[in-house]
């Protein structure tokens, strides 16, 4: 018996069943708060479980990373899984974030099926639905950290992303319709005559987002649903914008060639490595496509999104 390697031998190997090395992003999720939780004067302000905000389990970091320094607090919540466990984590109210790529789903709830973005008909056919967005991004502050996942459900992504009734108030809805026009026309005035001039993306720039406060700094709670099923909710809106295109000082927002240059290779890695199209092609009530097997951070924590109350 020869024990003599040939490369020709991998002819034998079945590389259909050749298992793929995840893609591994940290996940940050929005907390949308919770109502009941108003404190009364006597007590200390409880956090991330009233006000809602940004939230990055300390799973999803690894031990020992400390954010403090960054502007996060140590804050945790109680998970609404049957073994009612405490997830502790990092909080802050608002982030400013460079918005990178997304990929988008619907989801049934109760029955653990998931639908191809384009698929709402049959989704819709098959039960209560909502949307489950994941959008890459990078935080100002943690630029170390590389890319997280943002996972957001319901009406914190469509707030999030502008969809709707929330098409002037969205955070990406806002960002295009101010900071990218504003772009765009300067690089528009600047392209010589005959040629077609390029357009920007929104990982050009730095967006803040966060929690929605009132005048009076306590959390605004925004009623959602139909009929018997509303729930009263904090979203996600965009902070500092101005009202106009035309108001903008793209100095104060663009994100410099070096961290341009970053998030376009991150695009390109999540289109090559099939991270961004994984959904577009799920079988109906199925999983991500084939022939992209994936156990990420991100999906690992999926489900503390929903815990969070998204």
């Amino acid at each position: 018996m020869s024990f003599q390697f040939d490369a020709e031998f991998a002819g034998d190997v079945d590389q259909d069943q050749i298992e793929v090395e995840s893609i591994r992003f940290p996940t940050i999720m929005f907390n949308s708060g919770d109502s009941s939780k108003r404190p009364k004067k006597t007590q200390a302000d409880p956090g991330i479980g009233w006000r809602g905000g940004f939230f990055i389990p300390k799973d999803a970091l690894g031990a020992g990373v400390d954010l403090s320094d960054q502007g996060w607090a140590e804050d945790s919540f109680i998970s609404k899984s049957s073994d009612g466990g405490e997830v502790e984590g990092w909080y802050k109210p608002q982030i400013t974030l460079m918005h990178i790529a997304r990929r988008r789903r619907w989801e049934v709830k109760d029955s653990n099926m998931n639908f191809a973005w384009k698929d709402s008909k049959a989704a819709k056919a098959a039960g209560s639905m909502r949307g489950h967005q994941q959008s890459l991004i990078i935080v100002k502050g943690l630029e170390d950290f590389g890319p997280f996942c943002l996972s957001m459900r319901g009406h914190t992504q469509m707030a999030f992303n502008g969809d709707m009734e929330y098409a002037t108030s969205g955070c990406l809805s806002s960002f295009k319709r101010t900071v990218i026009q504003k772009a765009n026309d300067v690089t528009r005035d600047a392209t010589a005559k005959g040629v077609k001039a390029a357009v920007w993306d929104y990982y050009g720039f730095w967006l803040t987002v966060g929690a929605a406060v009132g005048s009076d700094g306590e959390p605004m709670f925004f009623e959602v649903g139909k009929g018997s099923k509303t729930s009263k909710v904090v979203l996600p809106v965009p902070i500092g914008l101005p009202a106009t295109a035309a108001e903008v000082d793209l100095n104060q927002y663009f994100v410099g060639k070096e961290m341009l240059h970053q998030a376009r290779t991150t695009l390109d890695m999540v289109k090559s490595e099939g991270w961004l199209h994984g959904w577009d092609n799920l079988t109906q009530g199925g999983d991500e496509a084939e022939p992209v097997k994936r156990k990420a951070a991100v999906e690992e924590l999926a489900s503390l999104a929903e815990e969070a109350g998204i």
